[in-house]
């Protein structure tokens, strides 16, 4: 009986700890005021966006066209995340860059988004940012140890 005991008890302890903090308010940017028109299932992917900790570079969501449909493009963050591109009812087409070769997955190789220079301003009016994760990334990841005084 101990040991039931104590295996619930372990059990709950550890799945308390592995829980994710809320997001506080003021960490997380209202868009529903901003993205009237964002359908549901964009809505939903930005706040899970929003929920994780900022990626480097920092997330993003362009609308842009790819064979003459709209289109929802997630440019790659860090180190072989490839990139993702969405029809506007929210399937994924396909991942267009990134990866390990840096080609993405080859279903939709002839996609591109061109900027007009270093700020990434988009050449055509097709193209348009979306939404842009502007919270900033904490200056030391590691968790803080703390070590009480004794004496």
């Amino acid at each position: 009986m101990k040991t039931l005991t104590f295996f619930i008890a372990a059990l709950v302890l550890s799945i308390s700890a592995c829980a994710q903090k809320p997001a506080e308010s003021s960490k997380v940017e209202n868009i529903s005021g901003k993205l009237d028109t964002v359908v549901p299932w964009l809505q939903a992917k930005i706040w899970d966006y929003q929920s994780r900790s900022v990626s480097n570079p920092p997330r993003s969501i362009i609308k842009t066209t790819f064979e003459g449909k709209p289109v929802y493009y997630v440019p790659p963050v860090c180190c072989d995340i490839p990139s993702e591109l969405y029809s506007q009812d929210g399937a994924l087409v396909c991942y267009p860059s990134g990866g390990i070769t840096g080609n993405g997955d080859g279903k939709c190789p002839m996609f591109r988004i061109e900027y007009s220079d270093n700020t990434k301003n988009c050449k055509d009016n097709k193209t348009s940012l979306v939404w842009a994760d502007k919270r900033k990334a904490a200056a030391d990841n590691k968790p803080t140890r703390v070590i009480p005084n004794l004496q």
